[in-house]
């Protein structure tokens, strides 16, 4: 039983931290189960290894928690997951049959208080609470099927369906979707591996998804990105092991501005040019 083991059993398939507790984070994994852990919990074993605090099972349509890699034999797992920025009192996870399953904050964890079995038609590859006024109201989603969805969290239900969505935008299984620090837009990679398509960040409006932006990213793919609430600054990893960083001379703190427009020191040793 996941529930009585110290770790994950099968490779992990995301992670992120607490936004407050900073010696807190949650991990999701193949073997169905995602998990809280902290870095000052005290190690167990001859190996010392770090026990989890808590384990929160995703579950079938049977309400079984069965992971498995792709889903074989039946098999369910959390492709990616986090945390509600405002609190911590909310998870999310988007599941490799398409659901998403939410948890909320409770003294043992254990199955979802919430799921959307039909979010999406293909497994879910990334999630995102937007912030609202130092709230969590809304959730956006990306899915292999293609799409963009943004969600009420105040009310969770497959009946209702998301606030918005948006289709055709073709994406690997570890697209990200992420949102801007104030919360007013969102961001996603979309492009495909091995097809002549082109791959870009398209920046869309939260409230209505009308795109503003599209930045082309023409002989690689963009993959995953992040927007630091810090920095101001969109990071984007592409399939060719290259970082871009996106910024704005105006509003960007830090980060790329550290070294945007400035050479690179010589050691004292290394030759001049001739």
């Amino acid at each position: 039983d996941t529930q009585h083991t110290n770790g994950h059993t099968q490779m992990m398939t995301d992670g992120v931290w607490h936004p407050f507790q900073s010696e807190h984070w949650l991990t999701s994994s193949l073997d169905g189960t995602l998990r809280i852990w902290d870095i000052n919990a005290r190690p167990v074993g001859m190996d010392q290894r770090l026990p989890c605090l808590h384990v929160l099972k995703t579950v079938d349509a049977r309400n079984v928690c069965v992971g498995g890699g792709s889903g074989r034999a039946g098999g369910l797992h959390p492709c990616c997951c986090t945390m509600a920025p405002a609190d911590g009192k909310m998870i999310a996870a988007g599941c490799s049959d398409g659901s998403l399953q939410f948890f909320f904050e409770k003294a043992r964890y254990q199955r979802p208080d919430r799921i959307l079995r039909k979010a999406h038609s293909e497994a879910v590859c990334s999630v995102n609470f937007v912030p609202h006024g130092g709230r969590n109201d809304f959730l956006a989603s990306r899915s292999l099927d293609g799409s963009l969805k943004l969600w009420d969290c105040r009310m969770l239900s497959g009946e209702r369906g998301p606030v918005r969505s948006i289709a055709d935008l073709p994406c690997l299984e570890k697209t990200s979707v992420r949102s801007s620090p104030d919360g007013l837009y969102l961001i996603t990679a979309t492009g495909e591996l091995g097809k002549r398509t082109s791959s870009s960040v398209a920046v869309f409006d939260t409230k209505t998804l009308e795109q503003k932006e599209k930045l082309d990213f023409t002989g690689r793919t963009a993959v995953s990105l992040a927007w630091p609430r810090e920095l101001n600054q969109v990071i984007v990893g592409t399939s060719v092991g290259e970082v871009d960083m996106l910024y704005s001379p105006h509003s960007s703190k830090k980060g790329a501005l550290h070294f945007v427009g400035k050479r690179r020191s010589k050691k004292p040793d290394e030759p001049g040019e001739s």
